[in-house]
C-alpha cells in the first residue's frame, strides 16, 4: 500500500497537464489533450485500487492474518 503514495505526483501531473494552456513547451492541442486523458486515467486506476480494493479488501485480511490467536508458520 506504501507504493500507492504515488497518487501525490499523479496530482501533480494533473495539475500540470491542465495548466499547459498557452505554454510555449505545451505541445499540440492532441498532444495536450492525450495527456490530459492519460493522467485521468491514471490517477483513477491507481484511485481505485487504492480505496476500492486494497484499503476495504486487502487491509482487513492483513491485520486479521496479523492479529490472529494462531500463528501459521510459513515453511520455507
Amino acid at each position: 500500500m506504501v507504493y500507492n503514495t504515488r497518487i501525490f505526483s499523479l496530482v501533480d501531473w494533473l495539475r500540470c497537464g491542465f495548466t499547459k494552456v498557452d505554454n510555449e513547451y505545451a505541445g499540440s492541442g492532441k498532444r495536450v489533450y492525450v495527456g490530459r486523458v492519460l493522467a485521468l486515467a491514471n490517477m483513477g486506476f491507481w484511485c481505485f485500487n487504492l480505496f476500492g480494493f486494497l484499503l476495504p479488501v486487502y487491509l482487513p485480511k492483513a491485520f486479521k492474518m496479523y492479529y490472529s490467536e494462531t500463528k501459521v508458520k510459513v515453511v520455507e
